[in-house]
């Protein structure tokens, strides 16, 4: 097959051909004529193709920073006010959880449940987050200000710890159990299964 100046791409199951330049998909790609190629290719897939989608990330980024004020940040600051930060502090996050029903930060259950999720590799605790938050990233001013609470169920529901009917985010509910932890297989259960 030869290569010529367009671009096979699949879109909801249908090829679609894009021509580079005019006629683009009857012109070959030579020696001669494949610098420019690269560069038109490299336009298309990095810029044209997504030009619309960035258009409205920039209308939204710029309604948050004006143009003058983004570009006294440097790239790893906007990169953090667009991802948020990378580092999963749950120390902060188990500072800024709040307790409903018969729970606070000491009580037997709740101590057992933030000793497994500290113990979680860094894949489980981003399921963790997106358990208690509906969101993986860390926002800008840190898990601190992450309002999520833990609640208890009542003796005749479950027995695990789960996100209730309707999957509500925000919020776990947790047997009031002084007998027994939420073991970490259980923890880790209640993640693979809501996310």
């Amino acid at each position: 097959m030869d290569l010529t100046f367009s671009i096979d791409s699949t879109r909801f199951g249908e090829t679609v051909t894009t021509e580079l330049i005019k006629d683009g998909s009857n012109v070959p790609v030579t020696n001669e004529n494949r610098h420019d190629f690269v560069h038109r290719y490299i336009q298309h897939v990095l810029k044209d193709s997504v030009a619309a989608q960035f258009e409205s990330f920039a209308e939204g980024f710029y309604r948050l920073f004006n143009q003058v004020e983004s570009r006294l940040c440097r790239a790893s600051e906007l990169e953090l006010l667009v991802c948020g930060s990378s580092q999963l502090d749950f120390d902060e996050l188990e500072r800024g959880a709040l307790y409903e029903g018969a729970f606070d930060a000491e009580h037997p259950t709740i101590k057992a449940f933030w000793e497994v999720a500290h113990g979680l590799p860094e894949a489980q605790k981003r399921q963790l987050l997106v358990f208690a938050t509906g969101s993986d990233r860390v926002p800008i001013e840190g898990l601190a200000s992450v309002n999520h609470f833990h609640q208890t169920t009542s003796e005749s529901q479950s027995t695990t710890l789960c996100v209730p009917e309707g999957g509500c985010m925000m919020c776990s509910h947790q047997p009031a159990s002084h007998t027994h932890a939420p073991p970490p297989a259980a923890v880790c259960f209640a993640l693979s299964s809501c996310t």
